[in-house]
Formats: structure tokens, C-alpha cells, sequence
């Protein structure tokens, strides 16, 4: 198995085509369950410590699963080019 190292400028775009699309679902994916949280929790009378730890807790698994998402949806997508692969064609 011969493997192929991508040109640096096919890792930079595809680098990039992610991280933007990290930040953008991140920061989205943040403001809507901000709100929801923060509504639900206020009706429910809960304390400004629990909504904090509660926000923590979602905070990070918005941006987990934002980034998660940004990888899969490009990865296996062309690029402008023939698609980045790991290995020669046999």
C-alpha cells in the first residue's frame, strides 16, 4: 500500500472548510439552546448556579457536537479538485 502525502494547500482548504463551518453550527447550535435552556430553567425557578452548570455542561456539548458535524459533512466532498485521498489508486 503506497501512501500519498496531500499538497499542504489541499490540507489548508480543507482545514479551513471545516473550522468555518465549526464556528458558524457552533455559535448557531449555542444561541438556540441558550435560549431554550435559559427559558425552561427560569420557569422552572432554578438558581443562577444551576444555570450556570447547566450551560457549561451544554456549551460543551454544542461544540462537540458542531464540530463533529462540520468534519463528517466535508469529509469525502470535492474540494474545487479531485477529491483529497490518504492512499495511491491501485
Amino acid at each position: 500500500m503506497n501512501v500519498m502525502q496531500p499538497p499542504a494547500i489541499r490540507l489548508f482548504v480543507l482545514w479551513w472548510s471545516i473550522m468555518w463551518r465549526c464556528v458558524v453550527y457552533g455559535f448557531s447550535g449555542a444561541i438556540v439552546v441558550s435560549i431554550i435552556l435559559g427559558v425552561a430553567l427560569g420557569l422552572m425557578g432554578a438558581s443562577k448556579e444551576t444555570m450556570t452548570q447547566v450551560g457549561e455542561i451544554a456549551g460543551v456539548a454544542v461544540g462537540v457536537t458542531a464540530c463533529l458535524y462540520a468534519g463528517w459533512s466535508r469529509l469525502g466532498r470535492s474540494l474545487g479538485a479531485p477529491g483529497v485521498s490518504m492512499f495511491k489508486g491501485r
